[in-house]
Parts: C-alpha cells; sequence; structure tokens
C-alpha cells in the first residue's frame, strides 16, 4: 500500500524583494502527513531555497517566524 502524500497546509508567510530589478516572492509552505510536518521556503520560479522537517507544529510556527525576521533584515517585506 503506498503511502499517502505530504498535505499543504496555509502557507506561514509571503514576502517580496526587488532584487537587481526583479520582483521575487518567497513563500514559506508547511506541509504535514500523519504526525510529520516540513517547512519549505519557496522562491517562486526558483524552487525550494530551504526545508526543514519538524516534529511539531509549534516547532513549524517557531521555524517559520526565524526565516521570516531573517528575510526581513535582509530587506524582504509583506
Amino acid at each position: 500500500m503506498k503511502p499517502a502524500p505530504f498535505e499543504r497546509h496555509e502557507d506561514l508567510f509571503v514576502l517580496t524583494n526587488r532584487v537587481n530589478g526583479e520582483e521575487l516572492r518567497a513563500d514559506c509552505q508547511m506541509w504535514g502527513h500523519a504526525g510529520a510536518w516540513e517547512v519549505r521556503l519557496h522562491l517562486a520560479g526558483r524552487g525550494v531555497l530551504a526545508s526543514a522537517a519538524v516534529p511539531t507544529v509549534s516547532s513549524a510556527l517557531e521555524t517559520g517566524a526565524t526565516w521570516k525576521a531573517a528575510m526581513t533584515a535582509l530587506g524582504w517585506h509583506e
């Protein structure tokens, strides 16, 4: 029997930034399956930049908040 695929949940955040004249969009995605969670930082048109497997929803939210703070410090905004 094939296991069920990961299911995408609500994005933790979406940020944009202008780099070399190009408007970039990044979204922090939360995926889950049977008690397992994954947080993915996805840059539109370029793919996944980072991912983290975490054991709980609260650690997924904490990971997203950490990534958002780091990106905001680099000039990304909502």
